[in-house]
């Protein structure tokens, strides 16, 4: 039996954890029409803007999930790592207010904390991943997700996220980590056929 045929029949079965994780991701316009605001500018200018707060939510996003990464790892991570990301999220604040974008209260509250509170007041794991994906839905905040949610054993969250992935075109190499990291959980499961069925495909 193929591959496409295991994934949608995982995709059946899971299909409540895969709407939680559509509900999730839909919440990014909440998040973004905080800095989105071009409703009263002119064409060109809304043009402008939107692809500036493109490239700001994929900075946010991306720190976000680094973040989400370190608080995962708790005591273990180095403290060089910690200075990198305070770097990082430093300069995305200095950036956001210097071309006048206002995060909302989730994200500038979760940025100031990463920027000025010790690792263990961070926001948890958790809740950094989520903010990231639903910024910006990309196969590095769902990666950063997925190993929370297998962090915590929540699998058939993780194996969700992996078939929501898995479910759009991506490059071969992508696909190859998405489908090892979905044999791990599926295993995790005791889906040991059906891992078997994937990795003989």
């Amino acid at each position: 039996m193929s591959a496409a045929v295991v994934l949608r029949e995982l995709s059946r079965e899971l299909s409540p954890e895969m709407c939680r994780l559509t509900e999730l991701e839909s919440s990014r316009g909440l998040l973004r029409s905080d800095l989105l605001q071009v409703g009263f500018l002119a064409p060109r200018l809304a043009q402008a803007r939107a692809e500036l707060v493109a490239v700001h939510i994929a900075e946010v996003s991306g720190a976000l999930s680094a973040a989400a990464r370190l608080a995962l790892r708790g005591l273990d991570a180095h403290p060089d790592e910690l200075a990198v990301l305070r770097e990082r999220v430093d300069e995305v604040q200095r950036m956001l207010a210097l071309d006048g974008l206002e995060p909302g209260a989730a994200l500038s509250g979760a940025l100031a904390s990463l920027a000025q509170e010790p690792h263990a007041q961070w926001p948890c794991a958790l809740e950094l991943a989520s903010l990231s994906v639903a910024l910006r839905p990309d196969v590095h905040s769902r990666a950063a997700l997925a190993a929370v949610l297998a962090a915590r054993g929540e699998w058939r969250s993780a194996v969700a996220i992996a078939l929501a992935v898995l479910s759009r075109p991506r490059s071969a190499a992508v696909r190859q980590r998405w489908l090892a990291r979905l044999c791990r959980w599926l295993e995790r499961l005791g889906e040991h056929e059906r891992v078997a069925r994937l990795r003989s495909a």
